[in-house]
């Protein structure tokens, strides 16, 4: 389900998830990668949607879908990520990493600094 408004996401608090984004960073390569960092919360939810949004507001492009936010063992740890932003070739620019729930992509579980994507790094 695709949100009402991308540029209210940007600009809403994210819920009390116990999910927290910590760091993203843009890897070149073959695939161009995006590596993110978060920590999480025994509440958290257990799969999330990862998507980005142009700072804009104007496109959101959906990264992976049904990604399990939790590690084994510890009630509480930090996890991370790499994923394929070869999608993104096309749209260089400034980006937020969001983490919506699966079903609602209203529902904004938690959001990243902004970070640029540059033609050079594909």
């Amino acid at each position: 389900m695709a949100p009402t408004s991308t540029s209210n996401l940007l600009t809403r608090a994210s819920s009390k998830s116990g999910l927290k984004i910590t760091n993203v960073s843009v890897k070149k390569g073959h695939p161009t990668i995006l590596l993110a960092s978060w920590t999480y919360k025994e509440n958290s939810p257990d799969y999330i949607t990862v998507a980005v949004i142009g700072v804009s507001g104007k496109d959101l492009v959906v990264l992976a879908g049904s990604l399990f936010t939790k590690g084994e063992g510890p009630k509480s740890s930090k996890l991370t990520v790499s994923l394929d932003i070869s999608v993104l070739k096309s749209l260089p620019g400034e980006y937020v990493l969001v983490f919506l729930n699966e079903d609602d992509h209203d529902k904004l579980y938690a959001k990243s600094k902004p970070f640029h994507v540059k033609k050079s790094d594909f």
